[in-house]
């Protein structure tokens, strides 16, 4: 049996020697002490921070207009956003409040139909929010974190 070793603090001293040694030549090549290239960096964050926060609020926004032109109704559309779980949901509200189930169980009887929606995997074949709909309705739910 081999046994992979670790890379010692020495390796760990040469990268980091490496990236100074690269980044002040990289100022040097542009003009600009490593400060200065510091705050750039700072600036470039930040700037990356925003746009990732914009593109959420617009993807945000967009999801609720699509529930709003589907449901017209406010309220059910903020617990749907909020993945509020109720009984008497119908099964197209749990899929655009939860997305499609992980697994279904389904029970053809003779008088219903009975599925129970699975969320949350935790393990092989398990499950930590089992959502029970009959006749396309919400008739209850498990949800164990």
């Amino acid at each position: 049996m081999s046994r992979k070793s670790s890379p010692g603090p020495l390796a760990y001293l040469i990268v980091i020697g490496l990236l100074v040694a690269a980044v002040s030549a990289f100022s040097e090549a542009i003009g600009l002490t490593v400060p200065q290239l510091g705050l750039v960096g700072v600036g470039v964050f930040v700037l990356a921070i925003s746009i990732s926060t914009a593109v959420q609020a617009a993807k945000v926004r967009r999801r609720r207009n699509e529930l709003m032109a589907k449901y017209g109704d406010d309220e059910l559309v903020a617990k749907l956003m909020g993945r509020t779980i109720w009984k008497g949901m119908e099964a197209p509200m749990v899929y655009d409040c939860l997305g499609p189930p992980l697994a279904v169980d389904r029970q053809v009887l003779k008088t219903k139909t009975k599925e129970t929606w699975k969320y949350k995997q935790t393990g092989q074949n398990k499950y930590g929010l089992h959502i029970v709909l009959e006749q396309g309705e919400v008739v209850g739910w498990t949800d164990k974190g």
